[in-house]
């Protein structure tokens, strides 16, 4: 299958990670947010959260959950230099959390959630500001840490596409249908209990 016939099977949308909208690979600041203006209900309420995760992370600084939500407001504000700074944060927080807690019994769970997600949505944040090759270098390591959820494959193919590495975009477009035709598949798969076998 070539490279265009992969990419028109998917289409060439990007699954934007911080708004949860699917979204053309344009970084045009097309984000649901962006075209109501500063009267628009769904904004002041973004602000007045961001009011709100302010006073919380002056309490509790090191909370790496509120740093990521803070950042993902930063976002749909459009503020993307902002929101680099706020996962950036929300990263080493993550990362000094599951340093700390490397312990038995210890469950790491949310910390490593968090870590995957907030290098996801600042790689999507730096499609918006055009600096593909970090974007690339985030979602490579969202792929290292998730190594099974697909949109992370699909988003660095449209950024390798767009930066001219076919190759690297063919493989990251095959990963992500080999995923997805797996996760398709998975309640298909024929029991193997002895029951079954006679």
């Amino acid at each position: 299958m070539s490279l265009a016939q992969i990419a028109s099977a998917i289409g060439k949308r990007f699954i934007c990670g911080y708004c949860l909208l699917v979204c053309f690979v344009c970084a045009s600041n097309d984000c649901f947010a962006a075209d109501e203006g500063p009267g628009n209900p769904y904004i002041k309420s973004i602000k007045a959260k961001v009011i709100e995760l302010k006073g919380g992370l002056r309490e509790n600084p090191n909370d790496f959950q509120m740093q990521f939500r803070l950042a993902v407001c930063r976002a749909r504000l459009h503020e993307y230099r902002e929101a680099i700074a706020g996962f950036s944060q929300a990263i080493n927080l993550s990362q000094s959390y599951l340093s700390a807690n490397r312990k038995p019994g210890v469950n790491q769970t949310t910390g490593v959630l968090y870590l995957a997600l907030s290098y996801e949505n600042r790689a999507s944040t730096y499609v918006r500001i055009n600096e593909y090759q970090k974007a690339v270098g985030d979602f490579g390591r969202a792929i290292k840490i998730r190594p099974k959820y697909p949109p992370n494959y699909r988003n660095r193919a449209i950024i390798y596409e767009r930066l001219g590495n076919q190759t690297k975009a063919k493989a990251d477009y095959e990963s992500y249908n080999g995923l997805i035709y797996l996760q398709q598949h998975k309640s298909e798969r024929p029991a193997t209990s002895s029951s079954t076998a006679k």
